[in-house]
């Protein structure tokens, strides 16, 4: 009996990319004190005026919530079957409040509070109007055009969320409440991390990503926040620019996120 052996390839393991985002200084005095030194609170209260739901108290800094963490790769190359992050209105906010996407990307807004929203953007005009959504309700709209589109609530005024639409965005993430984060099984190349504040691009670093035959690399960055832009500053939509759409009949009761 003759006996064959064969050399069969080692198997490549994706790779992956890991890393932490901390808030600086700056960062810290812009949100809260305000970067003069003078004390005084830079931003308004986070619940601006009564809304017979939650009292008026200062702005939290959920980290997790208010950071976006975008993945791009710097070839340009776009990966297919983009799974966005659908947001939830819960707590009379929006979970996460920024969300990165590709164009032609559906977002469902899912409510599980025990009471009725009335979501909008003006960024989107006529295609996404005031609405009565109730609990367990789910609104979902297309966000076709690049641009920043601010979500608002007619219900309940300090409600804000933002939606950023970028050509080219191979994944996105909110970072977990200790500022850490973790994208999985990349294909192997150099990428870009763009990080995101309420809507805005605060901080970007490059990584390269690398395959392994023995086990995964993670290739790691660290991020320090500098103090946010004013808020307000994206580049608003008109009705024409926009060209998101929805349709009434996909509106839904008790689907989840």
């Amino acid at each position: 009996m003759v006996a064959f052996s064969m050399l069969l390839p080692a198997m490549s393991l994706a790779g992956g990319l890991k890393g932490k985002v901390t808030t600086s200084k700056e960062f810290m005095e812009a949100f809260i004190e305000g970067a003069d030194g003078s004390g005084q609170q830079k931003v308004d209260f986070y619940w601006q005026v009564e809304n017979g739901v939650l009292p008026i108290m200062p702005p939290p800094l959920d980290i997790d919530e208010r950071v976006g963490i975008a993945l791009f790769r710097k070839d340009g190359k776009v990966a297919s079957g983009f799974l966005p992050e659908h947001p939830e209105i819960h707590g009379a906010s929006i979970v996460p409040r920024t969300i990165v996407a590709p164009p032609k990307t559906t977002l469902k807004f899912h409510n599980t509070d025990p009471f009725v929203h009335e979501l909008y953007s003006e960024d989107l005009g006529k295609l996404f109007e005031p609405e009565l959504q109730s609990t367990q309700q789910t609104r979902q709209v297309q966000f076709n055009n690049p641009g920043l589109y601010v979500i608002q609530c007619a219900m309940t005024p300090h409600l804000e969320g933002y939606v950023v639409i970028v050509p080219g965005v191979v994944a996105f993430a909110n970072p977990a409440d200790d500022g850490s984060f973790l994208f999985e099984d990349l294909e192997p190349g150099d990428y870009v991390v763009k990080f995101y504040f309420d809507g805005q691009e605060i901080a970007s670093q490059e990584a390269t990503v690398v395959e392994s035959e023995k086990e995964k690399d993670y290739a790691e960055v660290e991020v320090e926040l500098p103090a946010p832009p004013e808020s307000g500053s994206g580049d608003a939509q008109t009705d024409e620019k926009a060209g998101g759409s929805e349709s009434g009949d996909e509106k839904e009761k008790g689907e989840g996120k």
